[in-house]
């Protein structure tokens, strides 16, 4: 899922110029909600999750991965 966030750090001189920091765009896993530490996400069922979470899916559901496969 994406996500919003604020960055802007409210240091500018000249007041806000509207750089767009305030609205950034983060992808983060629909499992366990982690922040972009992945580059890569996988799609399960209607979720994107991260690698972790994709490799936790695997180990415990083989037969479901098995079937991607064929």
């Amino acid at each position: 899922m994406m996500k919003e966030i604020d960055e802007c750090t409210g240091g500018c001189p000249q007041g806000c110029i509207n750089c767009g920091r305030k609205h950034i765009q983060i992808k983060v896993c629909d499992w366990c909600e982690c922040e972009d530490e992945y580059e890569r996400y996988y799609n399960i069922g209607n979720d994107e999750v991260c690698e972790e979470c994709a490799i936790e899916y695997i180990k415990d559901n083989p037969s479901d991965f098995l079937e991607c496969l064929c």
